[in-house]
């Protein structure tokens, strides 16, 4: 949105919309937004069209009441395109995958691999309210073992079930995936 505005203008509008970001409601937060959106109308068609596009996806940890506990690492997508990049490093230069399955042992060894360079987002102790307010605003009832599991275990061991699939690794280099029914 800021693209569509005058240099000069743009700080202004960014510290604007920082602020409507940052109320703690959705009510509130969307209230503020749709003013700028007003104002925007007036002085620049396509800014105002642009802010409107995505409006209510980037309320959306407002919507689900978990903004002020998380907001301020998922307001934006740097961690994700972190992660991202890091996995591309790793499996980018492959050119021709055998299978699925060996597209899940590359990215669950590259998420190993990964796992030590990264760092905790803030607030992730309250991530599990965030799925739960996720399950309820989808009106999902918690799995019951055929959802996503991690188990780890004092001696290097883990495992991880996703959907119909488990991947184990025993050590750093053997990582092996099976239908849980084999398991």
């Amino acid at each position: 949105m800021l693209a569509y505005l005058a240099k000069a203008q743009q700080p202004i509008w960014r510290r604007r919309l920082q602020q409507a970001y940052e109320r703690p409601t959705y009510q509130e937060a969307k209230v503020q937004l749709m003013q700028l959106h007003q104002e925007l109308s007036v002085l620049n068609q396509s800014a105002a069209a642009s802010l409107n596009e995505g409006l209510e996806e980037t309320l959306s940890l407002h919507e689900l009441g978990v903004f002020p506990l998380l907001g301020q690492s998922f307001k934006t997508t740097n961690c994700l395109e972190s992660l991202n990049a890091l996995i591309e490093e790793r499996c980018g230069h492959v050119d021709r995958w055998k299978n699925s399955n060996q597209k899940h042992r590359w990215l669950a060894a590259a998420l190993m691999d990964i796992e030590r360079r990264l760092r905790r987002i803030q607030g992730y102790r309250h991530l599990p309210k965030l799925r739960m307010a996720l399950m309820k605003a989808l009106r999902i009832e918690p799995p019951e073992g055929n959802g996503l599991m991690i188990n780890l275990s004092s001696h290097g061991e883990f495992q991880l079930r996703m959907g119909h699939l488990r991947y184990w690794c025993r050590n750093e280099r053997s990582i092996q995936c099976a239908p849980l029914a084999s398991a």
